[in-house]
């Protein structure tokens, strides 16, 4: 019998977080996953979003200048298009509600179809409407994609957008801890002006 390794509601926080750090979750209704982000507690945060219909929840976390918006999303790899037209949706809403602010989207796209060197969709394991409308959704918010290199296998699936990349100081991918080969570590400056 293989033991379940997935947070459900069953799973209190302070059963795997670090003392002195919050986690805000978006837990699946099947208790098989979901979304979470976990941040210090002296940093003053507010969830300003968990989607009822995807595993997509933000946070605004104020800073001396702006506060930044922190995303975190997971796709499904059985999903459809109308998934991410959903996502897409909510993502734009908070776009027009902190315009002047940067927004940090990160999670497991699932597209293992585009080449993100160029936005170019290169391969058919999924159906190319998937990739189509992420493309089009990046565009549409002004969002950047600078993760590089493979994450699970030879594919980049874990991604992180940015409205404001000046913001980024370097990305670098360190040694395999979960089921994708390699973990972003991206240094990023948090004190936007």
């Amino acid at each position: 019998d293989k033991e379940k390794q997935f947070l459900d509601t069953t799973i209190r926080d302070e059963e795997f977080t670090l003392v002195g750090y919050a986690a805000y979750r978006r837990d699946r209704s099947d208790g098989w996953g979901g979304v979470i982000i976990i941040i210090k507690k002296s940093l003053i945060v507010d969830p300003i979003f968990i989607s009822k219909s995807t595993e997509f929840l933000a946070l605004k976390i104020e800073t001396y200048q702006k506060p930044v918006i922190i995303c975190a999303f997971y796709r499904p790899p059985k999903s459809k298009a109308t998934d991410l037209e959903l996502m897409g949706n909510d993502l734009k809403t908070l776009l027009q509600r902190y315009y002047n602010s940067p927004i940090w989207l990160g999670g497991d796209v699932n597209l293992p179809d585009i080449d993100w060197s160029n936005d170019y969709i290169v391969g058919h394991q999924y159906p190319k409407i998937l990739s189509e409308t992420w493309l089009q959704l990046m565009n549409d918010c002004n969002l950047e994609q600078f993760i590089d290199f493979p994450t699970r296998l030879y594919n980049c699936l874990d991604i992180l957008t940015t409205n404001n990349t000046s913001l980024v100081n370097s990305v670098m991918d360190i040694l395999r801890i979960s089921d994708h080969t390699s973990i972003p570590v991206i240094d990023i400056l948090c004190h936007p002006l």
